[in-house]
């Protein structure tokens, strides 16, 4: 299995799965995302309008900002829904 979340794109309505191997294995990102191989951390994310882990044993934490996501949700990931396109009168 690779290291892949599920989840709404920030801008957007739409939901993507997206495979971060490109970004985290791929794209040799530098020694900040190193530690994201090991699935154990990976799995640890939250999301605050940014992807968040915390680096282990440190007090301090990695994060994707949410244009970033956007982007890779659009290079690499497979769409699960299309984002809404209906108008909401108030």
């Amino acid at each position: 299995m690779t290291n892949s979340l599920i989840g709404l794109s920030p801008l957007f309505t739409s939901i993507y799965e997206l495979d971060f191997s490109p970004l985290l294995i791929d794209d040799e990102p530098g020694s900040v995302f190193l530690f994201l191989k090991n699935k154990e951390y990976f799995k640890n994310v939250k999301a605050k309008h940014a992807l968040i882990w915390d680096r282990p044993n440190e007090n301090v934490s990695v994060d994707i900002a949410p244009e970033c996501i956007r982007y890779y949700c659009e290079k690499y990931g497979k769409v699960i829904k299309e984002k809404s396109k209906k108008i909401i009168k108030v």
